[in-house]
């Protein structure tokens, strides 16, 4: 092929990304879609999906989406990081700032704070391929899947979700915390794995929690319906406003708290009477530390105030000394709790 035919191509291929962002923002407005503006505009997007089309099909483009794009890297917990379904990692960083139109006719865009997937008229794939994000102890991070579907994941998460609107397997399954605005579709639902609770949703926005650290998974539902299913098969539709706890193979329903369940995603912490050891777990996650506790008494001291992240470590530790008599010495990046007459220097 004629390098003149390489940059026409590529020019074609940036026009059509702009056209498909411009698209994007569109389904967010409240326009008259049918108006001549956008009668032309649309115009424009099905010719560009034509020619694409043919450079899409034209080329053998490797299977790897972020191939040449993202930067390699190996297993860490102080990054961002990608995982493939191949099990390639890839570093998203401060510098992370790329969007380009993959082989398969997905739109990836990607940056430090998200990445999104839009799916083209021209995306090919129906298989299982899957994608991870891993998020460390002092990140979050949002992902867009393909479906509109917007994940805000909270610190030391991961989240495994596919790339296509077509897959008749998990939509997602998390592992951590995170905040789900699922995108309406009333003829396929988008399911979550969370530990042992199957979620299946056509439409709704609710908060997931299951760290390891915790004893059980809880779904807090903002708006909408969901089905909460248990490894008995055994389900549940849940209420807007209702917390509902999975524990050993129970289920528990309660009223919402969601200026407390949802303060993380303004990186904000309202603790009412909640456990030291608990709170800490929380604070752990932003600061990336360690909390040791010399006596097991300190773990279950109920505890009430806020805290802001931007506010920083030193100010809850001081908080706690001042409140609730409670020491503190830092090794590092551990943290060590303890009340005067219960120290010991070793």
């Amino acid at each position: 092929m004629k390098d003149s035919d390489h940059k026409t191509d590529a020019y074609i291929q940036q026009k059509y990304i702009q056209l498909l962002e411009e698209s994007n923002r569109n389904l967010y407005r409240k326009t008259n879609l049918f108006s001549r503006k956008h009668l032309g505009f649309y115009s424009l997007l099905f010719i560009a999906v034509l020619v694409l089309s043919r450079l899409i099909y034209q080329y053998q483009l490797p299977n790897d989406i972020f191939e040449g794009h993202l930067i390699k890297t190996s297993f860490n917990t102080h990054q961002i990081l990608l995982e493939t379904q191949e099990g390639t990692y890839y570093q998203i960083s401060k510098n992370t700032h790329k969007k380009w139109l993959s082989g398969i006719g997905l739109f990836v865009d990607v940056n430090d704070q998200q990445i999104s997937f839009t799916g083209t008229k021209t995306l090919k794939r129906s298989d299982k391929t899957s994608y991870t994000i891993w998020v460390p102890k002092n990140k979050q991070y949002r992902v867009i899947t393909p479906d509109g579907s917007k994940i805000r994941l909270n610190s030391n998460s991961k989240l495994t979700f596919s790339n296509t609107r077509k897959t008749t397997t998990k939509n997602a399954v998390l592992e951590g915390e995170a905040f789900f605005e699922i995108a309406h579709n009333p003829k396929q639902a988008f399911t979550i794995q969370a530990s042992k609770m199957s979620v299946e949703v056509y439409g709704t926005t609710f908060n997931i929690s299951n760290y390891s650290t915790d004893d059980a998974t809880s779904l807090s539902l903002v708006n909408g319906s969901v089905r909460i299913t248990k490894e008995d098969k055994k389900s549940l539709m849940v209420k807007p406003g209702q917390q509902v706890f999975l524990k050993n193979g129970m289920l528990r329903v309660k009223e919402a708290d969601f200026s407390t369940i949802l303060s993380w995603t303004s990186e904000h912490l309202y603790f009412d009477g909640e456990a030291l050891e608990s709170i800490t777990r929380k604070i752990a996650s932003w600061y990336n530390v360690q909390f040791v506790f010399k006596n097991e008494a300190l773990k279950s001291i109920p505890f009430t105030g806020n805290l802001t992240k931007d506010k920083g470590l030193m100010f809850f530790l001081q908080m706690l000394q001042y409140t609730e008599g409670i020491q503190y010495k830092i090794n590092n990046k551990e943290i060590i709790l303890f009340k005067q007459n219960t120290h010991t220097n070793h």
